[in-house]
């Protein structure tokens, strides 16, 4: 996609370099944030709830993902204790740092 625009995308960044590098291009700018600031800040601040909630309610997603791969040389938890893993391969009790001999 990148390959059939990269024209248009050439394009479009020397207008931007040249519209930043004089100082009416960036005071022309000024008029474009003022009006798109609420917006942004709208945006920051339902980012910002809704993470206060997810936290308050419970683990947010990522550090759910986070916690179901841990480091092996973790302790297991009461859970995993009552599981046992065996090698596919070998048949053997999986052990963290098992290293299958076949």
């Amino acid at each position: 996609m990148m390959k059939d625009n990269k024209w248009s995308v050439a394009a479009l960044a020397v207008i931007a370099v040249a519209l930043l590098s004089t100082r009416g291009g960036m005071a022309s700018l000024v008029p474009l944030l003022r009006s798109l600031m609420p917006i942004i800040l709208a945006v920051l601040a339902y980012r910002f709830i809704t993470r206060k909630i997810r936290n308050l309610m419970g683990q947010n997603p990522q550090q759910q993902n986070q916690n179901q791969f841990r480091w092996p040389t973790s302790r297991p938890t009461e859970e995993e204790k009552r599981v046992i893993d065996l090698c596919p391969k070998c048949g053997a009790y999986m052990r963290p740092g098992h290293r299958c001999n076949r």
